[in-house]
């Protein structure tokens, strides 16, 4: 069971108790953990990963993600979101469907984006909620991220419904409250739903209390959990050369010699799945492979036409 599983997380328990609960139904001792963490308030998609893809789960956190986000005008959170406490803004001019629409588009791009208060980033070896839940709130440090499409889906003023297509790392709370700001009337975010991650949609996810089965659609097997990653097939010496540890650099006698610069899933030419390598090119070595993930120890690679 080398792989994860799209978990449809409901409203109210953490990612943790959410995995907690599941994993009951998991066989005895079989490693699992999640990527890419929901806050209680929220739900939608959660990644439940098993087996030896444990060991994938910071490239499977960097998926991008969409989200269906319900945002309310007229008021600011101390959380940016609905947990609060709420101030209202009760002189506050909300805004127009067209002004809305305008800011929107604004929002579009690498921005740069300051985490909530409330939120897991780490100041200074703490979580910056502990921080604030200990009377000693800090204002996290503000990072680039990437909002690759957004679509007003709903507008009912004082709230509307948004979809956001961002990438990893992106807090949607900071997203209704930057929004609220730049209209000048406050916002939070009143609820969010996490429909998909990477190719993968909330349609094809599990509730939490459906008994994980390997033959529903929510099963992504290893190989398939990697499709976004480009493949690099190596020869029989190039990939036992690799599988024990060494970096290799690549001539013109090796097919994969073309291959772009990245993460790769390295294959042998029999097909099997060996790992994950990262791929570079260096001014005077060329195009060099390092080892990073391996799935095998290299006694267990198979020359091409054995069994």
């Amino acid at each position: 069971m080398d792989g994860f599983f799209l978990m449809n997380k409901p409203r109210g328990p953490t990612s943790r108790k959410a995995l907690s609960q599941f994993a009951k139904s998991l066989p005895k001792g079989l490693r699992h953990g999640h990527a890419g963490t929901l806050d209680p308030l929220a739900s939608g998609m959660l990644l439940i990963v098993t087996g030896k893809a444990t060991r994938l789960i910071e490239l499977y956190q960097e998926f991008s993600k969409v989200y269906e986000a319900t945002i309310r005008f007229g008021a600011t959170s101390q959380t940016d979101d609905s947990e609060g406490p709420i101030t209202p803004h009760p002189h506050a001019v909300l805004p127009t469907r067209e002004l809305l629409l305008e800011k929107l588009n604004c929002m579009v791009g690498v921005l740069s984006q300051v985490p909530p208060i409330y939120s897991a980033v780490r100041i200074e070896g703490q979580r910056a909620y502990r921080l604030a839940r200990s009377g000693n709130p800090k204002v996290p440090k503000p990072k680039n991220i990437t909002i690759h499409q957004v679509n007003l889906l709903s507008y009912q003023c004082p709230i509307a419904k948004v979809r956001w297509e961002v990438s990893s790392g992106t807090y949607i709370r900071s997203l209704a409250r930057d929004l609220g700001e730049s209209l000048a009337c406050g916002a939070f975010l009143e609820d969010l739903i996490r429909t998909s991650i990477g190719p993968w949609s909330i349609k094809e996810a599990l509730h939490l209390e459906d008994f994980p089965n390997t033959d529903h659609p929510s099963w992504i097997p290893l190989e398939k959990s990697l499709v976004q990653i480009p493949n690099l097939i190596l020869g029989h010496a190039r990939c036992k050369e690799i599988l024990g540890g060494k970096v290799v650099r690549l001539n013109s006698d090796d097919e994969g010699v073309q291959t772009t610069v990245g993460n790769h899933l390295l294959k042998s030419i029999s097909g099997q799945v060996l790992g994950l390598v990262k791929v570079s090119c260096l001014p005077e070595q060329g195009v060099v492979v390092t080892p990073w993930k391996m799935f095998l120890h290299v006694e267990h690679l198979q020359r091409q036409g054995q069994a």
